[in-house]
């Protein structure tokens, strides 16, 4: 049966969701709060408080850069352990239909001939958008025969038996 390529973490993107939102917020908050450093401002009330009072302003900047930038990192470095895990090739690879299919809240699961699947957009690897664009969205399904290629919780290569 000739297999067709769905996925490969090779040819997929880095991606980090809204993550990287917070870097920046949290770099204007410092910005400002250091701005008004020094200057005494008139009374004002939480959420003005932060910029206000620099101080505060530093805390609650510092923390969301610090936050966030650690999820960007580590989502960044997850994907790349996932990519160094393709490319030495030894890996498992399973083979067989999709049996016990279900989705829910962003996580999908399933079953390959006795090895259970889990992801979510979070992913390091397949995080459910294919990197073949003739693929529909929603491919993975009971009675689907599928190759994949695994390390860990992360899937590293998706192939399928078109129906």
């Amino acid at each position: 049966m000739p297999y067709q390529l769905a996925y490969d973490v090779l040819e997929d993107g880095y991606r980090v969701g809204f993550a990287w939102v917070g870097v920046p917020l949290g770099v204007l908050i410092l910005l400002v709060a250091f701005l008004r450093r020094g200057k005494a401002g008139p009374r004002v009330t939480w959420p003005q408080s932060a910029l206000a009072h620099p101080p505060v302003g530093v805390l609650v900047g510092g923390l969301l850069v610090a936050l966030f930038a650690g999820v960007v990192g580590v989502t960044l470095w997850d994907q790349h352990a996932a990519r160094r895990q393709a490319q030495h090739g030894d890996c498992p690879t399973v083979e067989g239909e999709v049996a016990n299919y279900s989705r829910a809240n962003n996580h999908t699961k399933f079953t390959v001939n006795g090895v259970h699947f889990h992801y979510h957009r979070r992913s390091a690897g397949f995080r459910g958008r294919y990197t073949n664009p003739a693929v529909q969205s929603r491919l993975i399904k009971d009675g689907l025969r599928v190759r994949i290629v695994y390390c860990d919780d992360n899937i590293l290569r998706i192939e399928y038996v078109p129906q």
